[in-house]
């Protein structure tokens, strides 16, 4: 069994949650495992909703714009944009850039039963390199999980979860960290203090409530995978994950350099065990009062501190 799924059955992992949750993290220590290749964001489904402005379309929805799937020039018109695709999706659905062949892949899909599922199913594969367990990692799909768990009956979900305030001070300081976002930062003053904390603690509450949801619904096939435990104690949170997945931790997996941190440069060595405390140095007083006032019934039930 384990040359085509992993030993519980498994063949298709979603990594879900907010972002500067750990979830790339996460994806890049699970494809350490020779069982499995978790490809990057693909929005297929849905993007995140960003307060004040309107999200941007699903690739789904996209895709659905460039032709019919259950007609031949429908394949051939979404086959042409996935081959000369750009903008915010352009990591997980450049298959030009990947190197994929486009007859091979448009020969494919005309072969599957040509559903939305199939196609999300045959860009999985070409991020799984081969490996028996594929997957994706877009953090909106937190809200459309058991979309998933229906199109994909092998699958599990790992929502990767943190702090709402340390997620706030990491989404600040990545964004501080270019030029012009720094000029429009203090200009805004006050007024991106509260939208953006705003925006982080609706979502936040929201995902919370989703965990609560799918623990109950999906007991067997969803995990939560708190921030905090992953960066202070690794082996035994990865354990966890292995063993929803079913596959074996190794050493590989366990030896990780940081990745997209807001604080520290990629490529710096080891799990960074400070980030679980850092953001209290740096996070306005007001500021943690005013997460404190709306998020401290579940900050308490995740057992974080008020």
């Amino acid at each position: 069994m384990m040359d085509l799924m992993g030993m519980n059955g498994t063949q298709y992992v979603f990594i879900v949650g907010l972002g500067r949750t750990g979830s790339t993290l996460t994806r890049q220590i699970l494809n350490n495992s020779d069982c499995v290749g978790i490809g990057g964001e693909s929005h297929f489904l849905a993007d995140l909703p960003r307060l004040g402005s309107k999200s941007e379309k699903s690739m789904r929805q996209q895709l659905a714009r460039m032709g019919d799937l259950s007609t031949d020039e429908g394949v051939r018109h979404i086959v042409d944009h996935l081959f000369t695709v750009n903008g915010r999706h352009l990591n997980f659905w450049n298959f030009r850039a990947r190197n994929v062949d486009p007859q091979a892949f448009h020969a494919r899909l005309l072969a599957s039963d040509r559903s939305e599922r199939a196609l999300f199913d045959l860009a999985m594969a070409e991020h799984a390199r081969g490996k028996p367990i594929r997957g994706d990692k877009t953090p909106a799909h937190i809200f459309h999980i058991p979309q998933l768990l229906e199109w994909f009956p092998n699958a599990v979900v790992i929502h990767t979860f943190r702090d709402p305030r340390a997620i706030y001070m990491s989404r600040k300081k990545k964004a501080e960290k270019g030029t012009q976002k720094r000029h429009g930062l203090r200009r805004l003053g006050a007024a991106f203090e509260l939208v953006s904390s705003m925006h982080v603690m609706i979502n936040w509450l929201r995902v919370a409530r989703c965990h609560v949801r799918y623990s109950r619904l999906f007991p067997d096939r969803y995990l939560l995978s708190k921030y905090e435990d992953l960066v202070l104690d690794p082996e035994t949170s990865l354990r966890r994950i292995c063993d929803l997945i079913g596959i074996e931790l190794t050493e590989p997996m366990l030896h990780q350099t940081v990745v997209n941190s807001s604080y520290l440069p990629d490529g710096s060595a080891g799990f960074d065990r400070e980030a679980v405390e850092r953001w209290r140095s740096h996070i306005d007083p007001i500021v943690n009062r005013w997460f404190s006032l709306w998020c401290r019934p579940w900050l308490i039930k995740f057992g974080y501190s008020v």
